[in-house]
């Protein structure tokens, strides 16, 4: 009699044990898929945000870039008998008209910029002079102004004669917390940011810490020398 009871304990131990192994595997499993599908829909829903905002600041620049082509074509900057004093004079009212723009400039074909104040300062080397004096509209990862030390966004679309010929450069430039104004409202939860990286990983905005701004955090370099971005 002890036997066949000690044989019936030994059993229920087994099988409780298989259906408690059982039961674990199942949990992982179940546990398992159902972080798979939340991941999966938090990243369609990040997707789907991140879309949503690149469409939305595309339409801006499209915008912005409509408006500047619109002002580039003015008889008064096609003209080369106007000096160089009265067309800026002229594009300081226009840019007047618009509350987001700094100010707005224009260079000659060699890349000297005439500003308002009459300074004249050498953007040969700068990457929006360089696309715009071949045809292309272009604008500036945010960078400091030569002129004043402010940090802006600068939009360039080129400048032509009555025979289609580029004659110079409209330069505008936009204070740099513009890009980040588009993204204030983006967030993907109570607690979440939101931030725009450039080509480099270099960061253009920030919706939580405008200094990354200021100071052109680039996590991508920062993480060959220090560990905490690795």
């Amino acid at each position: 009699m002890k036997k066949r009871f000690s044989l019936r304990y030994k059993l229920i131990l087994i099988f409780g044990l298989l259906v408690a192994m059982a039961s674990l595997v199942e949990g992982a499993l179940a546990v398992r898929t159902a972080r798979k599908a939340v991941t999966e829909k938090v990243a369609t829903h990040l997707i789907d945000k991140a879309t949503y905002t690149a469409d939305l600041i595309d339409a801006r620049v499209t915008a912005f870039f409509q408006f500047f082509e619109g002002i580039a074509r003015s008889p008064i900057l096609r003209d080369s008998a106007v000096s160089y004093r009265e067309k800026t004079v002229f594009l300081k009212k226009e840019a007047a008209f618009n509350a987001r723009i700094q100010k707005m400039d224009l260079c000659d074909i060699k890349g000297t910029r005439y500003t308002d104040d009459g300074q004249t300062v050498d953007v040969s080397d700068r990457d929006f002079f360089m696309a715009a004096s071949k045809g292309k509209n272009f604008v500036a990862e945010p960078l400091v102004a030569r002129s004043d030390g402010t940090f802006v966004i600068v939009f360039a679309v080129p400048i032509y004669d009555e025979q289609h010929t580029i004659t110079g450069v409209l330069n505008t430039t936009v204070l740099a917390e513009w890009l980040g104004n588009l993204i204030a409202d983006v967030k993907t939860s109570k607690t979440s940011g939101c931030y725009i990286l450039g080509a480099t990983g270099t960061v253009l905005a920030d919706n939580t810490d405008t200094t990354l701004t200021e100071k052109q955090e680039n996590a991508i370099e920062a993480a060959k020398t220090d560990d905490f971005y690795s």
